[in-house]
This record gives structure tokens, sequence and C-alpha cells, in this order.
């Protein structure tokens, strides 16, 4: 497989862009169009103060419907590494700062049928909250803080891939 071209289609300034490749293929030319994305990161929180696990519900364009979800974020800001974007995200997200960190899962393609994103999933421990959460107002966010024991994680039906994927790795579900 070789890439002959690829050609920028949309680019709507915020979080959506759309490419098309060129392709060729034993003599065979024809197109692929993928969504190109920044990198991202997630992670299961645990409050050892609390005794429970920490999660966001938010709004979600794909679904069109609030998510249950944990907390994850986009690699966006230049420089900086996933652990330093974990920090910020759970920081701006949930109001905490991290005492410890941990990478759970090598970086993974979270829909490489249709874009180049790999998401970095990490176990976080916290205990001291600095601020309230809920996002950031200059990105129009609006997360509600939800906290769960380990029972009702158990019990509780989630739909987003990455926070399932990350539940089962620390055996939760």
């Amino acid at each position: 497989m070789n890439i002959e071209k690829d050609d920028s289609l949309y680019d709507g300034g915020g979080r959506l862009k759309l490419n098309r490749l060129t392709l060729n293929s034993k003599g065979k030319t024809f197109i692929r169009d993928y969504i190109p994305s920044d990198n991202a990161v997630c992670s299961v929180v645990y409050n050892k103060i609390t005794n429970k696990y920490i999660f966001v519900r938010q709004f979600r364009p794909g679904p069109k419907r609030e998510i249950l979800e944990v907390v994850a974020g986009m690699c966006d800001e230049k420089g900086e590494n996933p652990i330093d974007t974990m920090k910020r995200e759970i920081l701006e997200e949930i109001g905490y700062k991290i005492d410890t960190i941990v990478k759970i899962l090598e970086p993974f393609y979270t829909s490489c049928g249709k874009t180049n994103e790999m998401i970095y999933t990490f176990f976080s421990v916290v205990s001291e909250q600095e601020n309230k959460g809920g996002g950031l107002e200059t990105e129009n966010e609006d997360i509600e803080i939800v906290e769960l024991t380990k029972q009702q994680i158990k019990t509780t039906k989630f739909v987003d891939a990455k926070t399932i994927i990350a539940l089962q790795k620390l055996n939760l579900l």
C-alpha cells in the first residue's frame, strides 16, 4: 500500500477536520477519508479519602447525549507529555491534584478505520480537591462529577469504549 496524497478536505477550526488519502495498491488507485487528530489521554481516578472512583458525565456530540466516562482529554498543548496532559485534565474536569499516576495500557487507536487518534490510559489516585472542577468555560464544558463505589461500578451500564477498556484492565467490571 502506497500513499500518493494526503489532502485536507475540511478544517472546521475546532476539533473536526477531514482528510482524504489517495492510495495505490497493486496498480489500483483509490481513496480513503479519515479524521486527523491529536492523541488523547484517559484515567480511572480513585479517591483514597472517600474510597470511591470519580467519573464525569458530559454531553458528547456523536451520540447526541450525555455519557458517563472516565476523565479524559486531548493532548493538544504543544510540548506537553501525556502524563502532564492527564494531570491537567483531572484538575480541569474534577478539580483534583494527582497523588500518584500509573500507565495501565500502551497507547491504542480509538477507531483506526476513521482516525489516527491514539489514547494513553492511566490509573490515578487523588485525595485533595483544589477546585470544584466541572470543565473549562472557555471550552464550553459542562461536566458533572460522579463518584461510584467499586460495587456501583459493577452494576453501572457504561457505553464509552475507553471507559470499558480501562475498567476491564483494572478488573473493576
